[in-house]
């Protein structure tokens, strides 16, 4: 929306603007099939991403719990600027080396980081992901 301030403006006026966003779940519906039983977070209008330079290698192991509380801090990055970055409790499954087994995986405690969408790719190669399972 728009606001509408009148008044007699002066040199050196300002206009401070402060919002209560938080950090906030998305999830998909359950017909999208890659992304069912999978969630998503963004922070005001900006979707995030979980990068593996913050959050190591393979991606597809990391688990957010539904309960977890996501906080929020200003991070200055290389080429880019300053950031809101989130961070979270998760899960990392780790599995053996067979390909199949009768044994589930092992389940460790993590920090996950996540960082705005628009910016990752620019800090390290490797992959990325923006849905994990909750």
């Amino acid at each position: 929306g728009y606001v509408n301030i009148s008044r007699s403006w002066q040199k050196n006026d300002v206009v401070v603007l402060n919002l209560n966003i938080k950090p906030q779940r998305i999830y998909a519906n359950t017909k999208v099939r890659a992304n069912a039983g999978n969630v998503a977070l963004m922070y005001g209008p900006l979707v995030y991403c979980f990068e593996e330079c913050d959050n190591g290698a393979d991606l597809s192991a990391l688990r957010l719990q539904r309960d977890s509380e996501i906080s929020f801090t200003k991070k200055y990055v290389d080429q880019i600027g300053e950031i809101i970055v989130l961070e979270t409790e998760g899960l990392r499954a780790k599995s053996s080396d067979a390909l199949y087994s009768s044994t589930p995986p092992a389940i460790e405690k993590i920090k996950l980081t996540a960082i705005p969408y628009y910016t990752w790719g620019n800090r390290c190669q490797g992959g990325m992901r923006v849905w994990l399972i909750e």
